[in-house]
């Protein structure tokens, strides 16, 4: 908390870590279910200044669109989520 305190933070508690810690592995599993049925998912984890984040999640999402263009999926069987913490 006084590292929070000291750069502007806030603490949330370390339940809310936990939970964020597994849903990071329920994540891979679900993607690996998913790939069974030819749909693909991946989760990527970076670091960013939040002044930052709208850029970092719109940067991600062009080039997702890019690269699975070139791939030749359909646009409108990509879909693009974020979580951010």
């Amino acid at each position: 908390m006084d590292i929070a305190a000291k750069y502007g933070g806030m603490g949330a508690g370390e339940e809310n870590g936990r939970k964020g810690y597994e849903l990071t592995y329920m994540i891979a599993y679900m993607r690996d279910f998913a790939a069974e049925y030819f749909i693909l998912g991946e989760s990527f984890e970076t670091s960013c200044p939040w002044s930052k984040v709208s850029t970092l999640c719109k940067n991600v999402e062009k080039r997702l669109r890019d690269e699975s263009k070139r791939e030749g999926f359909a646009p409108e069987h990509v879909w693009v989520s974020f979580r951010v913490t």
